[in-house]
């Protein structure tokens, strides 16, 4: 299941272009500074919760995770190159790729990408929705991955 995913990274790679929002939050993000990276992933916005109603904790537990992974780490993981459009290929489970139409961290290309690559696919695209599907609409979220899980015991 890819969620608002990239499976490539890096200039050029087919599938690993990166939103304006990601544009704004980098370089702070990979800060050692605490309050710098803090406004970095705040960039964000709403990208991560979606529009609406204020999700608050939900944000926070978002920040939480991704400050505890340590700078440079956050940095290494990004500013490399991978290219695994061979492995989607070669893939013989389902996919099931959900991604926001309207995700400014993740473009919905890449998705997109993952789908094009992988040979049993389903694709389920969120028409307006950000990048954080899981905390824009759980239920809806919920019963998406509950119904493939479900599809693939029969």
């Amino acid at each position: 299941v890819y969620t608002g995913s990239q499976a490539n990274i890096g200039r050029g790679v087919p599938g690993a272009e990166t939103g304006p929002g990601m544009g704004k939050a980098i370089p702070d993000v990979f800060d050692e500074s605490a309050g710098k990276a803090m406004r970095g992933f705040a960039a964000f916005g709403n990208a991560n919760t979606g529009p609406g109603r204020d999700k608050g904790p939900d944000a926070q537990r978002l920040f939480g995770g991704s400050i505890a992974t340590l700078p440079r780490v956050r940095k290494a993981l990004f500013y490399r190159t991978v290219d695994n459009t061979d492995t989607l290929r070669g893939l013989d489970i389902p996919v099931l790729v959900l991604h926001g139409t309207a995700d400014p961290v993740v473009p919905i290309e890449n998705g997109r990408h993952i789908a094009a690559s992988a040979p049993e696919v389903r694709t389920s695209y969120w028409e307006g929705a950000q990048h954080g599907l899981f905390i824009e609409d759980p239920e809806r979220f919920v019963a998406e991955i509950t119904a493939f899980a479900t599809d693939l015991r029969r």
